[in-house]
């Protein structure tokens, strides 16, 4: 298991509440070992020109709260969200390899990620989105 936690960088309160939703993770959701599971920020919005969160302090932020990294990513132009997903993807997995836990597949087999989701089509064929819900 792994999670991820979005902040929205034109609104530092965001960036805040980030440790309210982290805290409660910590709180329910715990791996089989005790320790708990790996969570990714997503800093969304770098698109934007006047960030209210200084973009530099965030590793620090990450670090202190014990986020596993953080990603800067864009929706509306679609920057480093498929990074961010394949990141904890291949940290799951490298996870599984290290302790050992049956991660479901055979010596011989893997987990192919793809470029492009197949249920979800091309750029061009999705049904463009307004504000942050569909």
């Amino acid at each position: 298991m792994a999670a991820f936690i979005v902040c929205d960088l034109s609104r530092v309160s965001t960036l805040q509440a980030t440790l309210k939703w982290l805290k409660n993770i910590n709180t329910n959701v715990v791996q089989n070992n005790g320790d708990s599971i790996p969570v990714v920020l997503i800093a969304n919005k770098t698109d934007l020109s006047n960030p209210e969160v200084d973009v530099e302090k965030i590793p620090a932020f990450c670090k202190k709260h014990s986020f596993l990294t953080w990603f800067p990513t864009s929706v509306k132009e679609n920057l480093n969200i498929d990074q961010a997903v394949e990141f904890l993807v291949r940290h799951l997995l490298d996870m599984s390899k290290v302790d050992g836990s049956d991660s479901g597949y055979g010596e011989n087999e893997s987990i192919r990620l793809m470029e492009t989701p197949t249920n979800l089509g091309t750029n061009s064929e999705r049904v463009p989105r307004q504000g942050c819900c569909i």
